[in-house]
């Protein structure tokens, strides 16, 4: 049997995680899998009265910053264990028909081991229109609220903290499509989710769209040839786009 832990960084939002991550464990029994909150210094008291010894709830002295917090995970736990990744603010899944959360997620995880691929997530959009209902390899967005990890502790796979944290998923995902030529989606699964909270604990920055497109041109910089820049909101916001597989394939096959 491939076990696997839930990890979740979360600062300050105990009722956050309660009223959203935490329910959805409970109710989808992922609960009876061991699950580490990971906080920093100033909030151990307070989470360790609220869960230790609730459920299967560790709570983790880690640090302070989602990127210092995330290598962090990557120290703390042995090479080769399977983390599940949750955002504490994560409201749940959507999926077609009645399944086993723990057996699917189990066999995501094979399906990675079968490939040699790292890191695997699910379809990182709110609305099921848009999921394809198939496992997909290849380079796709792994959303940071729920990624799957085969943990490694090669420096090469680690986040500088560059940016305060923006874009940490999208250079994840390109840092193990370089490392392991591709990585998983569950395109059966799509979160629910609502992105970009502002609430206290939460990633908040006093001009986030100028560190959010100074985050877009280090990308497209580093990874020129595996992504292109759009713009959004009337071309103030800058936003990453993956270029498609189908051109990824054909130029591969150029090269060689």
């Amino acid at each position: 049997m491939l076990d696997f832990k839930i990890v979740i960084p979360s600062k300050n939002r105990i009722q956050i995680f309660k009223d959203n991550c935490l329910k959805f464990l409970i109710t989808s029994n992922l609960i009876k899998n061991e699950i580490y909150l990971f906080v920093d210094s100033l909030d151990v008291k307070s989470y360790t009265n609220e869960f230790n010894n609730k459920y299967n709830i560790k709570v983790i002295e880690g640090k302070t910053g989602l990127i210092n917090q995330r290598n962090f995970i990557k120290d703390y736990f042995p090479e080769d264990t399977l983390l599940l990744h949750l955002d504490d603010d994560l409201k749940g899944v959507k999926y077609n028909g009645n399944i086993d959360l723990n057996i699917m997620i189990r066999q995501d995880f094979k399906k990675m081991k079968d490939n040699n691929i790292l890191l695997g997530s699910i379809n990182p959009t709110n609305n099921s229109y848009f999921k394809r209902n198939e496992y997909l390899y290849g380079l796709y967005f792994c959303t940071g609220c729920w990624f799957l990890e085969i943990n490694k502790k090669d420096k090469s796979l680690y986040l500088s903290n560059l940016f305060d944290d923006e874009k940490e998923d999208y250079i994840r995902t390109l840092k193990h499509f370089c490392y392991s030529g591709q990585v998983f989606r569950n395109d059966h699964l799509n979160v629910v989710h609502k992105y970009n909270l502002h609430d206290e604990g939460g990633m908040h920055f006093e001009d986030r769209v100028k560190n959010n497109n100074i985050a877009c041109d280090y990308i497209y910089k580093k990874y020129p040839n595996l992504t292109n820049i759009f713009y959004k909101n009337n071309g103030k916001r800058k936003e990453i786009k993956f270029k498609s597989n189908k051109y990824l394939f054909k130029k591969l096959h150029l090269d060689k």
